[in-house]
């Protein structure tokens, strides 16, 4: 009799111990990060940035703040840039005319681009190459120390390639086009070459993917 009873005690013991195992299993599994498969989505290894302070074409303050509260695709580049960042954003003009059949969604959306070349992009300079593309863009110029501040932060890379003049010389810098997030945090990046087809679908899906987060 008593090794009945010590056997229905060992199962029962048993039995609570894989139903707490299970218990764990499935809340362990139901806290990790739902997979995905979107190129270029860095989360859940967001890269969050400190503030930083840079001026737009209209000569106004932008920090951090400024990224808060929208989705922001985000290019560094130069006015004086022969091929890659007219090219560029040719492509974001053309996702922005995309979003236009998504526009409940996606008008929190913003586009910004950020000078490696402060010397020459002035305001007035920015304001008139945004206005060939986009007026709504945002152009972004700041002192050497804040660009590679900001440019630190995120593994942006450029150099300046001396010319025939102090004036008229190249900057190589990094063709890809970084997405923040409505916290402020660099959620993706999106390697060139790029296409608006490609921008926008990976755009769309990584909002649709991340919804819930920001619900």
């Amino acid at each position: 009799m008593k090794s009945n009873h010590l056997f229905v005690l060992i199962l029962s013991i048993s039995a609570l111990a894989l139903g707490l195992w299970l218990n764990y299993s499935l809340s362990a599994k139901k806290n990790d990060p739902p997979e995905h498969t979107i190129d270029g989505l860095l989360w859940p290894q967001s890269k969050i940035l400190t503030d930083f302070t840079l001026t737009d074409q209209h000569q106004q303050p932008f920090t951090l703040n400024q990224l808060k509260g929208h989705w922001s695709l985000v290019f560094f580049g130069y006015t004086h840039c022969p091929d890659v960042c007219p090219t560029t954003l040719m492509v974001l003009k053309g996702v922005k005319q995309q979003l236009v059949t998504h526009q409940q969604e996606t008008a929190n959306t913003q586009y910004v681009f950020i000078s490696v070349d402060g010397h020459r992009d002035t305001a007035p300079v920015l304001a008139n190459y945004m206005n060939y593309f986009d007026p709504t863009f945002i152009g972004l110029n700041g002192t050497e120390e804040q660009i590679k501040g900001l440019t630190g932060q995120l593994g942006v890379v450029y150099m300046q390639v001396a010319g025939s003049s102090p004036d008229n010389y190249l900057v190589d810098h990094s063709a890809s086009i970084l997405l923040f997030d409505p916290l402020g945090r660099m959620i993706a990046l999106f390697s060139a070459p790029h296409t608006v087809e490609g921008i926008t679908s990976r755009y769309l899906a990584i909002r649709q993917f991340l919804n819930k987060e920001y619900l």
